[in-house]
């Protein structure tokens, strides 16, 4: 809007005034004037001066409408919504506030609204980066392994420390429950007499020298720790013959009589074979811890080794023919 849309109104309001006391309806519209508050002259309505406020207050208005629309250079006749209060000090009578609106981007498109819903997936579950990576070896076909799990070794499992004679790779004190077939090599031997060391040791609280003077006494008696030999040397199972002689002696220690027959007893009441290393081990511990306990007594109160071999041929061999430097020969090899 511009100054001359509004020419050849006048800015004197005593002129509006003349021209409502003359009867004119220049500003209401109506012979009823503007006297009462319902359009009659009833005598109750509006003074004089009441009535120049408002004029004054209306030309105020125009005069600010012609101001905006005359400094408008873009020709559009309203004034900029949520511009503030005028110059006369009267209030926009809609104010609002933009500065909170999302701009505009340069291609004139609104930024999306935000929403606090997630996106739609649909009812697919989720997506993950987190997967493992993939285990390109062996033989577990590329899969990852399951868990914590240690991966399985072609190691076979240990041997059970009771099982019987049936099983030929169990043990029992640490040694073979198989029967013996064959003579063992002096390496073989060894590693039997070591065992009969550290189970001598623990069973009956031996110190390693006496342990050995008991071992190698059975070593000579053995022929180099055969626990299935017969007197003679063959290996296997024990013969029939039970007499105390000589000529019959049976396993590690060479028992006859009803000493061998007390091993065949232990060998089947334990479920082993009497020819195997664990059954004699136990029958000897057997005898060590009653029938022939005196012998640990002598071998405790020795302090070499030699002293230890002696005492036991004595209180548990009694062999007729001793022999002792082989058994102390035999010692050597078990020391060494």
């Amino acid at each position: 809007m511009s100054s001359a849309a509004v020419q050849g109104y006048s800015t004197n309001p005593m002129d509006y005034l003349h021209s409502y006391s003359s009867g004119s309806s220049d500003i209401t519209g109506g012979s009823d004037g503007i006297y009462g508050l319902n359009g009659n002259n009833s005598g109750n309505g509006l003074n004089q001066q009441q009535i120049l406020q408002i004029i004054e207050e209306l030309l105020q208005m125009l005069q600010q409408v012609l101001q905006n629309s005359d400094g408008d250079d873009s020709g559009g006749g309203a004034p900029p919504v949520g511009s503030g209060s005028s110059s006369g000090g009267n209030s926009n009578p809609f104010p609002q506030d933009y500065s909170s609106a999302p701009p505009v981007d340069s291609g004139g498109n609104a930024p999306p609204l935000a929403s606090s819903q997630p996106p739609a997936t649909n009812g697919a579950p989720p997506v993950t980066t987190n997967a493992p990576p993939v285990n390109n070896g062996g033989g577990n076909n590329g899969a990852p392994p399951a868990g914590n799990s240690t991966q399985t070794t072609n190691n076979p499992p240990p041997p059970a420390s009771n099982g019987s004679s049936s099983n030929p790779g169990s043990t029992m004190f640490g040694l073979s429950t198989a029967p013996q077939t064959t003579a063992l090599s002096q390496s073989q031997g060894q590693q039997v007499a070591n065992q009969y060391v550290n189970n001598l040791m623990s069973d009956f609280g031996l110190t390693k020298p006496q342990a050995q003077g008991i071992v190698a006494n059975l070593w000579l008696e053995s022929g180099g720790m055969n626990s299935g030999i017969n007197q003679g040397g063959q290996i296997g199972a024990p013969t029939g013959n039970n007499a105390d002689d000589n000529a019959n002696g049976y396993g590690i220690a060479q028992w006859g009589g009803p000493r061998k027959q007390g091993l065949e007893a232990y060998a089947k009441q334990n479920g082993l074979d009497p020819s195997s290393e664990a059954a004699n081990y136990g029958y000897l511990k057997q005898e060590l811890q009653t029938t022939q306990s005196g012998a640990i007594s002598a071998v405790k109160g020795t302090s070499t080794a030699q002293d230890a071999t002696a005492a036991f041929m004595n209180t548990f061999e009694k062999p007729s023919d001793p022999h002792f430097q082989s058994r102390l020969d035999d010692l050597a090899l078990i020391q060494a």
